[in-house]
C-alpha cells in the first residue's frame, strides 16, 4: 500500500519505529564515546579486500567479511592482522551487507535478496536463499540484527519501497526471522526535513546543506547496539545514531582522509567500534577500531 503524505505532513515526519508514531521529539541525552578522528587501531586489508563492503563478528571473535563482486565470506583475525578463512556461499554479485545471528550467518545483496547460511563451511552447510520484494532501485546497502525486535534492518541507499513523498526519504525496512519475511512498511525513515533540523538545532556547521538539495544520508552500514542504530553513509560521509523510535540522538561528519568510503559497521562485546572503509583508487581497503574514550 502506497503512502501519501502531504507537504504539510511531510515536514513535521519524524523516522520512526512505529509509522503512526507523529511524534517529533529530538532527544539530545545520548552520549556518544568515540572520536572518530583518532583510531585506536588501523587495520591494512589486503588486496582481495579493497571493495570490502561489510564486517560482523563472528562467534569465533573474528570479524566475517564480504566485498561487492565475490560471493565469499573472509574471516579476518584482527591479532594475525591476516585472512584465516574463506567460505563460498554463492555466485558473483554485488554483496553489501553481513550479520551473524548466533551460528547463523545472513549475507545481504544489493537487489535485496537475503543469503541464510548454516553450517558454515561444513560438509552440512545449508544455503536458503530469500527474496524481500525490494529491489536494485531500493538499492540495499546496510545489514544489522535487531535481538529486540528478532529482525533484520535493512537501509537502503536507493528510493524508498512503497513510498510516495516529495522529498524522498531513505528508509530502513526489517526482515521478521521468525515469519522469514519483510514487513511491508519501513521501521525507520531519514527524513531530509528532520536531519536538517537536528543540524540546525545542534549547529552542526560541518553537517549544514542546503534544502533544496537532495538529502546527503545515503545508507551503507547499519548496525544496533544497546538499543541505538548506528548508521553509517559512504555518499554523504555521516554516522547516524537514533533510538529504536527513530529519533535522532546524534550526528557526525565522517573524515574522508581517515574513512574515504564507510561501508561496514559492527560493535564487539567490549564495545569497540569497527567501522570498514573501501579503499581508495590506488590503496587497499581498511578496518578502524574506536574505543570507548
Amino acid at each position: 500500500m502506497k503512502i501519501m503524505i502531504s507537504l504539510f505532513s511531510l515536514i513535521i515526519l519524524l523516522a520512526c519505529m512505529n509509522p503512526q508514531n507523529e511524534s517529533t521529539e529530538i532527544v539530545n541525552d545520548f552520549n556518544f564515546p568515540y572520536d572518530l578522528s583518532k583510531p585506536d587501531k588501523v587495520y591494512e586489508l589486503p588486496t582481495i579486500l579493497k571493495e570490502i563492503s561489510a564486517l560482523s563478528i563472528a562467534p569465533n571473535g573474528e570479524l566475517a567479511c564480504v566485498q561487492d563482486e565475490e560471493g565469499i565470506i573472509f574471516f579476518y583475525n584482527l591479532d594475525q592482522k591476516k585472512i584465516t578463512n574463506r567460505f563460498i556461499f554463492g555466485k558473483a554479485g554485488d554483496y553489501e551487507g553481513i550479520e551473524f545471528v548466533g551460528e547463523i550467518v545472513y549475507v545481504l545483496r544489493s537487489d535485496g535478496t537475503i543469503f541464510e547460511i548454516k553450517n558454515l563451511g561444513k560438509t552440512n552447510q545449508i544455503i536458503t536463499t530469500y527474496n524481500t520484494k525490494l529491489n536494485r532501485k531500493n538499492d540495499t546497502e546496510g545489514l544489522g540484527y535487531d535481538a529486540e525486535m528478532n529482525c533484520l534492518l535493512i537501509a537502503c541507499k536507493g528510493k524508498a519501497a512503497n513510498i510516495q513523498m516529495i522529498y524522498k526519504p531513505k528508509a530502513v525496512y526489517a526482515f521478521d526471522l521468525k515469519t522469514k519475511s519483510l514487513r511491508a512498511e519501513p521501521v525507520m525513515l531519514f527524513s531530509k526535513e528532520i536531519l536538517y533540523n537536528y543540524i540546525e538545532t545542534n549547529d552542526l556547521k560541518d553537517l549544514s546543506f542546503n534544502l533544496d538539495k537532495k538529502i546527503p544520508f545515503n545508507p551503507s552500514g547499519i548496525t544496533v547496539k544497546d538499543g541505538f542504530r548506528f548508521t553509517i553513509a559512504s555518499a554523504g560521509k555521516m554516522i547516524i545514531v537514533t533510538d529504536n523510535a527513530g529519533n535522532i540522538q546524534y550526528a557526525e561528519k565522517l573524515d574522508k582522509d581517515i574513512l574515504p568510503k564507510p561501508e561496514g559497521i559492527t560493535f564487539d562485546e567490549n564495545y569497540n567500534l569497527f567501522i570498514a572503509s573501501e579503499g581508495k583508487k590506488e590503496g587497499n581497503g581498511h578496518i578502524l577500531m574506536f574505543s570507548q574514550k
